[in-house]
């Protein structure tokens, strides 16, 4: 859901991610937002909620959202994806291992993205400090085509 669209410092994303026979209690929530650098490059800073449960479920009841303030977002640091533009695609990534992390085993995550017209795909791993993948999709992301 977008938030605040009266801000001009870029696009606020309210995001919910869950598995679909528990869409009620989401295993991700964050806030993304997503500014534009320049005419081939855009940046996405990802946020976490302080006290995100009472948003959960705001896809299907977006009055939830109302109570959103920045000052309840914590930005994610070293988690930040630069997207540039390739042909009609923009892809982009986290830097290396500078987005720490602590689900399960993981120390750090990494996040590659691409986008197109028709289609997004992400993929986000978790790796301990020896670098061994300890989460996450293996061999691809996930891939969301658009529907129209």
């Amino acid at each position: 859901a977008r938030l605040w669209p009266e801000r001009t410092d870029g696009v606020w994303l309210y995001v919910e991610q869950a598995v679909a026979a528990k869409k009620e209690k989401p295993y991700r929530q964050r806030v993304y937002h997503v500014q534009q650098l320049d005419n081939s490059t855009f940046s996405s800073t990802i946020l976490k909620i302080e006290g995100g449960e009472r948003f959960f479920g705001s896809y299907a009841d977006p009055a939830l959202l109302d109570s959103l303030h920045e000052e309840l977002l914590t930005e994610l640091e070293g988690c930040a994806i630069t997207l540039q533009r390739r042909g009609d695609a923009y892809v982009g990534s986290t830097d290396g291992r500078a987005c720490t992390n602590a689900w399960g085993e993981a120390t750090y995550a990494t996040s590659e993205v691409t986008l197109t017209p028709a289609r997004m795909i992400s993929w986000d791993r978790g790796y301990n400090d020896a670098g061994e993948q300890v989460w996450g999709a293996v061999y691809g992301g996930y891939v969301f085509d658009r529907v129209r």
